[in-house]
Protein backbone atom coordinates (compact mmCIF):
# COMPACT_ATOMS: atom_id res chain seq x y z
CA UNK A 1 0.00 0.00 0.00
CA UNK A 2 1.12 3.93 -1.05
CA UNK A 3 -0.62 7.03 0.31
CA UNK A 4 0.95 10.68 -1.06
CA UNK A 5 -0.63 13.62 -0.04
CA UNK A 6 0.26 16.15 -3.64
CA UNK A 7 -1.81 19.64 -2.27
CA UNK A 8 1.07 22.26 -3.17
CA UNK A 9 2.61 20.39 -6.22
CA UNK A 10 -0.84 19.85 -8.18
CA UNK A 11 -1.62 23.51 -6.89
CA UNK A 12 1.64 24.58 -8.31
CA UNK A 13 1.14 22.92 -11.88
CA UNK A 14 -2.56 24.03 -12.06
CA UNK A 15 -1.58 27.51 -11.68
CA UNK A 16 1.74 26.75 -14.07
CA UNK A 17 -0.55 26.19 -16.77
CA UNK A 18 -3.85 28.20 -16.14
CA UNK A 19 -6.37 25.19 -15.88
CA UNK A 20 -10.25 25.39 -15.01
CA UNK A 21 -11.53 23.45 -11.69
CA UNK A 22 -12.91 20.50 -14.06
CA UNK A 23 -9.33 20.71 -15.65
CA UNK A 24 -7.29 21.14 -12.56
CA UNK A 25 -9.25 18.36 -10.95
CA UNK A 26 -8.43 16.05 -14.77
CA UNK A 27 -4.71 16.81 -14.06
CA UNK A 28 -4.31 16.17 -10.64
CA UNK A 29 -6.19 13.31 -10.71
CA UNK A 30 -3.50 11.75 -13.01
CA UNK A 31 -0.66 13.22 -11.13
CA UNK A 32 -1.62 11.61 -7.90
CA UNK A 33 -2.27 8.22 -9.65
CA UNK A 34 0.60 8.20 -11.82
CA UNK A 35 2.80 8.94 -8.75
CA UNK A 36 0.93 6.15 -6.62
CA UNK A 37 1.65 2.98 -9.37
CA UNK A 38 5.16 4.65 -9.30
CA UNK A 39 5.96 4.29 -5.99
CA UNK A 40 4.82 0.31 -6.31
CA UNK A 41 7.99 -0.03 -8.96
CA UNK A 42 11.38 -0.88 -8.55
CA UNK A 43 14.55 1.87 -8.50
CA UNK A 44 15.28 3.02 -11.86
CA UNK A 45 11.60 2.45 -13.30
CA UNK A 46 9.20 4.81 -14.38
CA UNK A 47 5.81 5.10 -15.55
CA UNK A 48 3.73 7.24 -17.99
CA UNK A 49 -0.21 7.25 -18.48
CA UNK A 50 -1.47 9.55 -21.88
CA UNK A 51 -5.10 10.00 -22.81
CA UNK A 52 -6.29 10.61 -25.74
CA UNK A 53 -9.94 11.70 -25.19
CA UNK A 54 -12.48 13.42 -27.85
CA UNK A 55 -13.94 15.52 -24.59
CA UNK A 56 -13.05 19.05 -24.11
CA UNK A 57 -10.06 17.74 -21.48
CA UNK A 58 -8.54 16.47 -25.07
CA UNK A 59 -5.24 14.74 -23.65
CA UNK A 60 -3.53 13.99 -20.60
CA UNK A 61 -0.01 12.91 -19.84
CA UNK A 62 2.08 12.38 -16.86
CA UNK A 63 5.16 10.41 -15.67
CA UNK A 64 6.16 9.66 -12.53
CA UNK A 65 9.77 7.84 -11.06
CA UNK A 66 9.82 5.26 -8.54
CA UNK A 67 12.38 7.90 -7.00
CA UNK A 68 9.13 10.63 -6.95
CA UNK A 69 9.57 12.75 -9.58
CA UNK A 70 6.74 13.65 -11.41
CA UNK A 71 5.56 16.05 -14.36
CA UNK A 72 2.78 15.73 -16.31
CA UNK A 73 0.67 18.14 -18.85
CA UNK A 74 -3.60 18.70 -19.84
CA UNK A 75 -3.97 19.47 -23.58
CA UNK A 76 -7.69 20.95 -22.91
CA UNK A 77 -6.68 23.98 -20.08
CA UNK A 78 -10.73 25.04 -19.75
CA UNK A 79 -13.13 22.10 -19.51
CA UNK A 80 -15.84 23.23 -18.45
CA UNK A 81 -17.66 21.97 -15.22
CA UNK A 82 -19.27 18.53 -15.60
CA UNK A 83 -22.02 17.28 -13.60
CA UNK A 84 -23.25 13.90 -14.23
CA UNK A 85 -26.51 12.01 -11.93
CA UNK A 86 -26.58 15.61 -9.78
CA UNK A 87 -22.74 14.88 -8.50
CA UNK A 88 -19.34 16.51 -10.36
CA UNK A 89 -18.02 13.62 -12.92
CA UNK A 90 -14.73 13.91 -15.29
CA UNK A 91 -16.90 11.26 -17.14
CA UNK A 92 -18.17 14.18 -19.72
CA UNK A 93 -15.28 16.42 -20.39
CA UNK A 94 -12.84 13.41 -20.91
CA UNK A 95 -15.07 11.15 -23.19
CA UNK A 96 -13.97 8.17 -25.18
CA UNK A 97 -11.08 7.32 -26.84
CA UNK A 98 -7.25 5.35 -26.03
CA UNK A 99 -4.78 5.02 -22.60
CA UNK A 100 -1.60 4.26 -23.28
CA UNK A 101 0.69 3.34 -20.55
CA UNK A 102 4.79 3.37 -21.16
CA UNK A 103 7.14 1.65 -19.07
CA UNK A 104 10.54 2.64 -19.10
CA UNK A 105 13.26 0.46 -17.37
CA UNK A 106 16.86 0.97 -16.86
CA UNK A 107 19.32 0.04 -19.74
CA UNK A 108 15.46 -0.79 -22.00
CA UNK A 109 15.08 1.48 -24.62
CA UNK A 110 12.00 2.50 -25.85
CA UNK A 111 10.02 2.26 -23.22
CA UNK A 112 7.62 -0.66 -23.33
CA UNK A 113 4.21 0.60 -24.64
CA UNK A 114 0.55 -0.85 -24.29
CA UNK A 115 -3.04 0.26 -24.97
CA UNK A 116 -6.51 0.13 -23.76
CA UNK A 117 -9.91 2.20 -24.33
CA UNK A 118 -10.89 4.76 -21.94
CA UNK A 119 -12.98 2.78 -19.15
CA UNK A 120 -14.73 5.66 -18.10
CA UNK A 121 -13.17 9.11 -17.99
CA UNK A 122 -12.95 9.20 -14.22
CA UNK A 123 -9.11 8.93 -14.35
CA UNK A 124 -8.30 7.24 -11.38
CA UNK A 125 -10.79 4.40 -12.03
CA UNK A 126 -9.04 4.29 -15.47
CA UNK A 127 -5.70 3.41 -14.03
CA UNK A 128 -6.83 0.92 -11.34
CA UNK A 129 -9.34 -1.05 -14.20
CA UNK A 130 -5.68 -0.99 -15.96
CA UNK A 131 -3.81 -2.48 -13.13
CA UNK A 132 -6.97 -5.18 -12.39
CA UNK A 133 -7.34 -6.21 -16.37
CA UNK A 134 -3.58 -5.37 -17.72
CA UNK A 135 -1.34 -6.50 -15.02
CA UNK A 136 -3.86 -8.59 -13.33
CA UNK A 137 -3.14 -7.34 -10.09
CA UNK A 138 -6.15 -7.09 -7.78
CA UNK A 139 -6.10 -3.27 -6.57
CA UNK A 140 -7.83 -0.35 -4.78
CA UNK A 141 -7.40 3.54 -5.87
CA UNK A 142 -8.53 5.75 -4.27
CA UNK A 143 -7.86 9.70 -5.76
CA UNK A 144 -9.36 13.09 -4.18
CA UNK A 145 -8.18 16.11 -5.88
CA UNK A 146 -10.44 19.38 -3.88
CA UNK A 147 -10.91 22.93 -5.51
CA UNK A 148 -11.80 25.53 -3.37
CA UNK A 149 -14.39 28.14 -3.84
CA UNK A 150 -11.64 30.60 -5.68
CA UNK A 151 -10.51 27.86 -7.92
CA UNK A 152 -7.98 26.55 -6.39
CA UNK A 153 -6.64 23.40 -5.48
CA UNK A 154 -6.85 22.98 -1.45
CA UNK A 155 -6.49 19.16 -0.91
CA UNK A 156 -4.82 16.60 -3.91
CA UNK A 157 -4.10 13.13 -2.36
CA UNK A 158 -4.70 9.39 -2.81
CA UNK A 159 -4.09 5.74 -1.56
CA UNK A 160 -3.64 2.42 -3.77
CA UNK A 161 -3.65 -0.86 -2.43
CA UNK A 162 -2.33 -3.86 -4.24
CA UNK A 163 -2.69 -7.32 -3.44
CA UNK A 164 -0.07 -9.91 -3.10
CA UNK A 165 -0.02 -13.23 -4.39
CA UNK A 166 -0.80 -15.66 -0.95
CA UNK A 167 -3.35 -13.00 0.08
CA UNK A 168 -6.18 -14.75 1.69
CA UNK A 169 -10.15 -14.06 0.63
CA UNK A 170 -10.36 -12.99 4.61
CA UNK A 171 -8.19 -9.80 4.26
CA UNK A 172 -9.83 -9.02 0.71
CA UNK A 173 -12.94 -8.81 2.59
CA UNK A 174 -12.03 -7.00 5.60
CA UNK A 175 -10.41 -3.91 2.92
CA UNK A 176 -13.21 -4.04 0.62
CA UNK A 177 -15.57 -3.31 3.95
CA UNK A 178 -13.07 -1.25 5.09
CA UNK A 179 -14.02 0.71 1.81
CA UNK A 180 -17.55 1.58 3.10
CA UNK A 181 -17.17 3.60 5.69
CA UNK A 182 -13.76 5.16 4.67
CA UNK A 183 -14.35 9.00 4.60
CA UNK A 184 -13.31 10.98 1.83
CA UNK A 185 -9.63 11.52 1.46
CA UNK A 186 -9.67 14.82 -0.05
CA UNK A 187 -11.41 15.93 2.86
CA UNK A 188 -8.56 14.31 5.02
CA UNK A 189 -5.89 15.89 3.10
CA UNK A 190 -7.76 18.89 3.23
CA UNK A 191 -7.53 18.86 6.91
CA UNK A 192 -3.75 17.67 7.03
CA UNK A 193 -4.26 14.67 8.68
CA UNK A 194 -0.86 12.41 8.76
CA UNK A 195 0.11 9.56 5.95
CA UNK A 196 -0.62 7.07 9.10
CA UNK A 197 -4.28 8.24 9.73
CA UNK A 198 -4.47 8.51 5.49
CA UNK A 199 -3.46 4.50 6.11
CA UNK A 200 -6.18 3.60 8.53
CA UNK A 201 -8.96 5.27 6.64
CA UNK A 202 -8.71 2.73 4.32
CA UNK A 203 -6.82 0.02 5.61
CA UNK A 204 -8.35 -0.52 9.11
CA UNK A 205 -6.20 -2.07 12.29
CA UNK A 206 -4.50 -3.94 9.66
CA UNK A 207 -0.62 -4.31 11.17
CA UNK A 208 1.34 -2.23 8.56
CA UNK A 209 5.19 -1.98 8.46
CA UNK A 210 6.89 0.98 6.87
CA UNK A 211 9.35 0.28 3.74
CA UNK A 212 9.99 3.68 2.09
CA UNK A 213 9.16 7.04 2.57
CA UNK A 214 10.15 9.99 0.11
CA UNK A 215 9.77 13.54 -1.56
CA UNK A 216 7.92 13.87 -4.33
CA UNK A 217 9.05 16.79 -6.65
CA UNK A 218 7.85 17.85 -9.92
CA UNK A 219 10.83 17.52 -12.72
CA UNK A 220 10.68 18.19 -16.30
CA UNK A 221 13.26 16.72 -18.81
CA UNK A 222 12.83 19.67 -20.81
CA UNK A 223 16.08 21.79 -22.59
CA UNK A 224 17.34 24.30 -25.07
CA UNK A 225 18.54 21.43 -27.30
CA UNK A 226 15.03 19.87 -26.95
CA UNK A 227 13.16 23.16 -27.85
CA UNK A 228 15.76 23.68 -30.86
CA UNK A 229 15.16 20.25 -32.26
CA UNK A 230 11.21 21.17 -31.78
CA UNK A 231 11.71 23.92 -34.39
CA UNK A 232 13.29 21.20 -36.97
CA UNK A 233 10.32 19.66 -37.23
CA UNK A 234 8.42 22.53 -38.92
CA UNK A 235 9.91 22.15 -42.56
CA UNK A 236 11.81 23.43 -44.58
CA UNK A 237 9.16 25.99 -45.33
CA UNK A 238 8.60 27.08 -42.24
CA UNK A 239 11.83 28.01 -41.12
CA UNK A 240 12.52 29.74 -44.69
CA UNK A 241 9.34 31.74 -43.38
CA UNK A 242 11.01 32.36 -39.91
CA UNK A 243 14.68 33.60 -41.36
CA UNK A 244 13.16 36.39 -43.60
CA UNK A 245 11.10 37.81 -41.09
CA UNK A 246 14.81 37.94 -38.68
CA UNK A 247 13.02 37.19 -34.89
CA UNK A 248 13.91 35.07 -32.85
CA UNK A 249 11.71 31.90 -31.28
CA UNK A 250 10.55 32.25 -27.55
CA UNK A 251 9.58 28.20 -26.98
CA UNK A 252 7.74 27.85 -23.00
CA UNK A 253 7.31 24.21 -22.41
CA UNK A 254 4.20 23.15 -22.02
CA UNK A 255 4.84 21.12 -18.66
CA UNK A 256 6.74 23.30 -16.83
CA UNK A 257 6.70 26.56 -18.22
CA UNK A 258 10.27 26.99 -18.86
CA UNK A 259 10.92 29.59 -21.52
CA UNK A 260 13.68 28.94 -24.48
CA UNK A 261 14.82 31.80 -26.70
CA UNK A 262 16.11 30.49 -30.20
CA UNK A 263 17.64 33.02 -31.94
CA UNK A 264 17.82 33.51 -35.60
CA UNK A 265 21.18 31.92 -35.79
CA UNK A 266 19.79 28.87 -34.16
CA UNK A 267 17.05 28.86 -36.68
CA UNK A 268 19.85 29.22 -39.22
CA UNK A 269 21.75 26.27 -38.04
CA UNK A 270 18.71 23.95 -37.70
CA UNK A 271 18.01 24.90 -41.51
CA UNK A 272 21.33 24.23 -43.01
CA UNK A 273 21.21 20.49 -40.77
CA UNK A 274 17.61 19.64 -42.28
CA UNK A 275 18.36 20.87 -45.73
CA UNK A 276 22.17 19.33 -45.15
CA UNK A 277 19.77 15.62 -44.38
CA UNK A 278 17.92 15.89 -46.90
CA UNK A 279 20.00 16.00 -49.58
CA UNK A 280 21.65 13.22 -48.77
Amino acid sequence: ASVVKMTELVGQVCRLQKTSPSSSVALGRLLVGTTLVSSQMKHGHAIAFQFHCSGPVKGLYAQATYEGEIRGYISGREAPMSHRDGKFSLSPVVGEGKMTVLTSTPGLHPPRQSQVEIFNGEIAEDIAHYINQSMQIPCLLSVGVKIGSEGKVTAAGGVLIEMMPGHTDETLTYIEGQQKQAQSISNLVEKDVSHDELFKNHLGDLQLKAIDQQPIVYKCSCTKERAQRSVGMLGEKELEEIMAEGKALDIDCEMCGEAYKVTIEDVNLIYKEITKNSTH
